[in-house]
């Protein structure tokens, strides 16, 4: 089973775009923090980043209502590309998101739903 959830925030705008078989798809990345203590007892913080990505309606409406720190919870399967660059062979991994929800009222999601939480199953894709 191939399954990822995460709650993060949005490191950036993200980028919206066609694909040359005219896809729309959107890539950004999600900051996932944990807090802890040292052994001397020290609040630290650790910083996760994670590249994601949305396909479709899915894309549109999640570029449409996330700015850079909205927080979100996103659902959706870990993916490896792998691709050659300079005679090297490269893999890259992200999340490929199925389902998503918006957890705050940044960026306007307010506008989506007036509780504030929205997910992609309610677009029907």
């Amino acid at each position: 089973m191939n399954k990822v959830m995460v709650i993060g925030r949005i490191s950036g705008r993200g980028e919206l775009k066609q694909t040359i078989n005219g896809n729309t798809v959107y890539t950004n990345s999600i900051a996932l923090s944990e807090k802890y203590k040292t052994k001397t007892g020290e609040t630290k913080e650790k910083t996760t980043w994670i590249n994601f990505v949305l396909w479709q309606k899915g894309a549109e409406i999640f570029n449409q209502y996330t700015q850079k720190g909205s927080q979100v919870y996103l659902e959706g399967r870990w993916v490896n590309d792998e691709y050659e660059k300079d005679g090297q062979k490269r893999i890259t991994s992200k999340l490929e998101v199925k389902d998503f929800r918006f957890l705050d009222t940044k960026g306007g999601a307010e506008k989506a739903s007036s509780d504030s939480s929205f997910a992609s199953s309610d677009i029907g894709f």
